[in-house]
């Protein structure tokens, strides 16, 4: 399509498609299409997918976000968050932090700020409360940092993130001090956090 070689990256991303279940018509048709969705991805695009509802909103947020059509299994699962009332841009925002998503972006730095835009729209819709403080320090150890890291970043812990706190729980750091160090990362900043909350964490921190 493209008339050159699959630089590395791509062709990892392509092949992990693959691996996934995604037919090859379905990936050729991304390739080719690459371009064209990359360059509308944008504000001024996300508003306009705000605008649409139902399937017609799924399957244009996988086209922009993705850049490619949405699947059976992932049109059934969106479109029931959806009759539940999930709000659209948790989708999307969904959609742009997830392995495939972020494999994407990867690939087109430029995108970054449309990724940050997302992250921010989305952290204002549910600002992290002082009683989600108070249910995360009562839980145990894993299960503690999973439900920190959907709490402050939104998403799920990564391996290496599971690692290094319950390493540093073991060691005695306080839970406190670690969602300060969520809240406060580069990608926790984004989200927004009630008055309590944030008193609370910059208190524990020096406790």
């Amino acid at each position: 399509f493209h008339r050159r070689v699959c630089n590395p990256q791509r062709a990892r991303y392509y092949l992990a498609m693959l691996a996934s279940g995604i037919t090859r018509g379905t990936v050729a048709r991304s390739i080719f299409k690459e371009v064209e969705y990359t360059h509308q991805i944008n504000t001024a695009a996300l508003r306009k997918l705000l605008l649409l509802d139902g399937e017609v909103f799924l399957r244009e947020a996988y086209k922009r976000i993705l850049g490619r059509p949405i699947d059976d299994s992932g049109l059934q699962h969106y479109s029931e968050r959806l009759s539940k009332g999930e709000k659209k841009l948790r989708i999307l925002y969904d959609l742009a932090t997830s392995s495939e998503g972020q494999a994407r972006w990867a690939l087109h730095p430029e995108l970054g700020d449309f990724v940050k835009f997302l992250t921010r729209e989305n952290g204002l819709l549910d600002p992290i409360k002082f009683k989600d403080i108070v249910s995360l320090v009562a839980l145990k150890n894993d299960e503690f940092v999973q439900k920190a890291y959907r709490a402050f970043l939104k998403r799920e812990v990564d391996a290496d993130g599971l690692a290094a706190y319950q390493q540093a729980l073991r060691c005695g750091c306080s839970k406190i001090r670690i969602l300060h160090a969520l809240a406060y990362s580069n990608e926790g900043r984004g989200f927004q956090k009630t008055l309590p909350v944030r008193l609370f964490l910059m208190l524990g921190r020096v406790g």
